[in-house]
């Protein structure tokens, strides 16, 4: 997955966490206002920090 993702979109894709046995977990796109993607349900997890934050960033770029 992440190859596929830096080869589509090189210089913009960066990969922003990892699972312990190394695969992708989520990845940021810094040639958009907000574009995150993530293996995980966030909305599952909102008692989680990092979820919160994620939620608060989404809606700051939405403003």
């Amino acid at each position: 997955m992440a190859k596929k993702i830096i080869e589509l979109d090189e210089g913009y894709a960066k990969i922003s966490s990892f699972s312990y046995d190394g695969l992708v977990e989520s990845f940021e796109l810094s040639n958009k206002k907000f574009v995150i993607g993530v293996k995980w349900h966030p909305e599952l997890m909102l008692e989680d920090e990092f979820t919160k934050n994620l939620f608060k960033e989404f809606i700051q770029k939405c403003k």
